[in-house]
């Protein structure tokens, strides 16, 4: 009889082949209506003859049923046993376990070992490695209530069922660190779109309280907005430690899913991407190369910052809550994610674990199309030696790696017409990276700024900004939609920010912003940092030479010291995490108020300059032969280069002469790398991106004296010259060659910022009317606080806010060091070694 059936069989597979040109030989052949009747089964997709074929079989099997009753009785005892074991979470008899998913299922998910050849480090699989040629005795359970299943288990073979039901829409995500997880992320935030579902949302729009949390302070990291609250639907917006306990209690339907990646060019792509490197230098390290630190990783490891340790060195496990794994918590992490989670993603195969998520999740091919987010141009290499030094040293991720890519490559296996789908993906993922690769360069702004502020985008285009989105961008765009209100959502960092570097430039709006950073510092209980014997010429406007000590407190988060010149490393050594800041005007603003301030009339004169009635003053005469001019000037005892010439490099760290075109690129670059610099010819604009780069309230800002602002750029060049205004700024980009290019940059790079942020108008226009306030509020209000007394709380504020915004540099100085002395800011002296020469960084 089976050879007959063999025989029909062969006969109607030849008859079905026309109508499959796409079937393989290693594929049921099938037509393409069987093939649309599998993922969208009806009445009409049933074929009379193979139902009289399953009617004859079901007629025997109720044959056979009473036979089985007569076994299963004599099971039944240690089949009681196998599920006390699951139930009570002992998994160490037991080779497989519930899932759980959005509705309780007695579906059982194979955990056994697969027998695939787990040393191939590029994931590849030995095939014949252990496993039985007949898949149905290859240690897989059959299971009984498959017709009853959501679409999202195995079928009595161990492969992945196509989908008869609904689409899991419940996803609880451990989001690991460089594996392309951002990639994931932004997948899962696109389907929460499109399917309208719930996601929790983190607070500061990256970490769920990672690195280090508990239950309830996780669950205290997901914003909740209005109505937008627990319960919810999808769990991975930002990085976790995998605390079941609590994230189930936020997505109490859910599958559990996570991804990993080979442990080799997972360290070296963190070691870059982190810049491991320079933390250990800056710790008193040597320069290290990723292979001459693995050469003998316990001697560099004390000066690795924690952070540095916990990204590069078994960092899957810390994610997990194993910091110090053991071979036992390895075992234990490999049998939870082989029984509890629904799929464990490989980043060196993510097209396939991507094809076997969409089938085992009832989705569709386009809910896993993306685009490769935060992907590095530059792809480590494969090093045999280096492999080796990497697995000795995060033993533990590679093993857990080894075991979750054999895991992987076993269910792949099993699957029908499963590369034809990868192909198919591939596909897809090129279309539309050609598609969308106009936008490649955006940030995250400019791509919210198109989805939420441009009614005429079309469908195709918003689907490329969602795909290009990364996390920390999703997320605002989500918070957005719920209504998050504006001043706490766009924000560059991730909290309110404290820890300042500041490059003193010596004019009015610099006074005026650093007098908003000592109000903000001081309701907190932090301090300034402070110069030792400050001069008292400062306030002329003298570049000061290098300091070689400072005071600080343990406190001091601010440093704005006159004087200090910037050289990147040299100042990381300050305090870490800084923030480097500027407020620079118009090069001809700068020479300008110059000349005034230190009197170069006056050293003029005093070099054998005249003025000449009807003829050049003496400023247009200085313009004319600069070059002389200065070489009278210095014998005099008036250095004009830097305090009249390129004052703005000279600060930035570039010599007064001899500069070299290295040294010069070096400047540029570094004026791109500083947080903000702000351009005093666009006041409101340069508040709104403090406010925003900071993290602060709008009132933090709002209350700066715009007016006294506005003093810094009130020069009038005929007050000193008789040029044309066209003559003055040609001459004067001549002379001050190297300021003008970094104040066009600076310039450019300010609106370039503006013109991509979201909500700008509406903050800018929150912030004139908040200063206006201030302004009136400011504007009879006596120097003395003692006139104070009987007045209301907030008035008091508001008129103590007005005093200290009107506060130079030099009395903030003052103000500070008479906290010290009262005792309640400790100050002591801080000795400063000398910079190193400015280097590629």
């Amino acid at each position: 009889k089976k050879k007959g059936e063999k025989k029909k069989k062969k006969e109607g597979k030849k008859k079905e082949r026309p109508l499959n040109s796409h079937a393989t030989p290693h594929e049921p052949l099938r037509s393409a209506l069987a093939r649309s009747c599998r993922s969208s089964p009806t009445l009409h997709c049933l074929d009379p003859a193979k139902m009289r074929k399953w009617l004859s079989v079901l007629i025997l099997w109720a044959a056979a049923v009473s036979v089985a009753l007569i076994s299963f009785v004599s099971l039944t005892h240690h089949s009681t046993a196998v599920v006390q074991h699951v139930e009570q979470g002992d998994n160490s008899h037991v080779p497989f376990k519930r899932i759980a998913g959005e509705q309780e299922s007695s579906i059982l998910v194979n955990n056994a070992n697969s027998g695939i050849n787990t040393n191939n480090a590029n994931g590849g699989s030995n095939m014949n490695g252990g496993e039985s040629k007949d898949s149905d005795t290859a240690g897989l359970k059959k299971l009984d209530n498959v017709e009853e299943a959501q679409g999202k288990h195995v079928d009595e073979k161990g492969r992945v069922r196509y989908c008869t039901g609904k689409p899991i829409t419940g996803i609880k995500y451990i989001k690991t660190h460089k594996t392309g997880s951002s990639t994931l992320t932004n997948i899962f935030h696109r389907f929460g779109v499109t399917h309208n579902l719930r996601m929790a949302l983190p607070r500061d729009n990256i970490f769920y309280g990672w690195p280090s949390a508990t239950d309830q302070t996780l669950k205290n990291q997901v914003e909740v907005i209005g109505e937008h609250g627990p319960p919810y639907d999808i769990f991975a917006s930002g990085h976790s430690l995998y605390l079941p306990n609590a994230i189930d209690d936020l997505i109490p339907n859910g599958e559990w899913v996570t991804i990993l990646r080979n442990p080799e060019t997972h360290f070296i792509s963190s070691w870059f991407h982190w810049r491991v490197f320079e933390h250990i230098e800056l710790n008193g390290g040597p320069a290290l190369t990723p292979d001459q630190f693995l050469e003998d990783p316990q001697k560099y490891r004390e000066f690795m910052r924690w952070g540095d340790k916990i990204l590069t060195i078994n960092s899957f496990m810390y994610d997990f809550v194993y910091p110090e794994p053991t071979q036992k918590d390895v075992e234990e992490l490999i049998q939870t994610l082989r029984h509890k989670f629904a799929a464990v993603m490989i980043t060196e195969h993510m097209l396939e674990s991507l094809v076997l998520l969409k089938r085992m999740f009832c989705w569709e091919l386009k809910d896993v199309l993306h685009l490769s987010l935060k992907v590095s141009k530059e792809k480590p290499q494969p090093h045999p030696k280096r492999a080796a030094a990497i697995a000795k040293l995060s033993w533990a991720d590679t093993q857990l790696y080894h075991a979750m890519n054999a895991t992987l490559w076993e269910h792949i296996a099993r699957e029908d017409n499963f590369q034809e789908e990868v192909a198919e993906l591939s596909r897809m993922i090129q279309e539309w990276t050609d598609k969308c690769k106009q936008f490649h360069n955006y940030d995250e702004d400019t791509h919210r700024v198109q989805l939420e502020e441009n009614p005429n985008l079309s469908n195709d285009m918003r689907t490329c900004h969602y795909m290009w989105l990364d996390s920390k961008g999703f997320v605002k765009h989500l918070k957005k939609e719920v209504g998050y209100p504006v001043e706490k959502l766009e924000c560059w960092a991730q909290q309110a920010h404290t820890k300042i570097l500041q490059l003193p430039m010596d004019n009015q709006a610099d006074d005026t912003v650093l007098a908003a950073y000592g109000e903000y510092v001081r309701r907190r209980g932090l301090s300034f940092a402070l110069p030792v014997n400050y001069p008292e010429g400062v306030s002329d406007g003298k570049i000061l030479p290098q300091p070689h000590e400072i005071q600080r407190t343990t406190k001091s988060t601010v440093f704005a010291i006159p004087g200090l010149r910037y050289n990147r490393p040299f100042m990381d050594r300050l305090q870490a995490s800084m923030f480097y800041m500027m407020v620079i005007r118009h090069p001809a603003q700068e020479f300008l108020a110059t000349w005034k301030r230190q009197s170069v009339s006056e050293w003029m004169v005093k070099a054998g300059a005249k003025e000449s009635a009807g003829g050049e003053t003496l400023m247009d005469q200085f313009l004319a032969d600069t070059a002389t001019w200065e070489k009278k000037l210095s014998a005099v005892g008036f250095e004009a280069r830097p305090q009249l010439i390129n004052r703005v490099a000279y600060r930035m760290g570039l010599p007064t002469s001899g500069e070299t075109q290295e040294q010069i690129a070096e400047m540029m670059k570094h004026v791109w790398w500083f947080a903000l610099i702000a351009v005093v010819e666009l006041p409101f604009e340069s508040l709104v991106m403090l406010r925003r780069t900071l993290c602060w309230q709008i009132s933090d800002v709002s209350f700066i004296d715009t007016s006294r602002w506005a003093e810094a750029v009130s020069y009038d060049h005929s007050e000193f010259s008789r040029l044309s205004a066209t003559d003055f700024l040609k001459r004067m980009a001549q002379v001050n060659n190297y300021d003008i290019q970094i104040y066009n940059r600076a310039h450019q790079t300010l609106q370039q910022k503006v013109s991509r942020q979201v909500s700008f108008k509406e903050e800018l226009e929150q912030l004139k009317e908040q200063n206006a306030d201030y302004q009136r509020a400011c504007k009879d209000v006596p120097a003395d606080a003692n006139e104070d007394v009987g007045l209301q709380s907030s008035e008091r504020m508001t008129r103590a806010l007005c005093r200290a915004r009107n506060l130079s540099l030099k009395e903030q100085f003052a103000v500070w060091e008479e906290r010290g002395k009262s005792g309640k800011e400790k100050y002591v002296k801080h000795e400063l070694h000398a910079p190193p020469v400015n280097r590629v960084h």
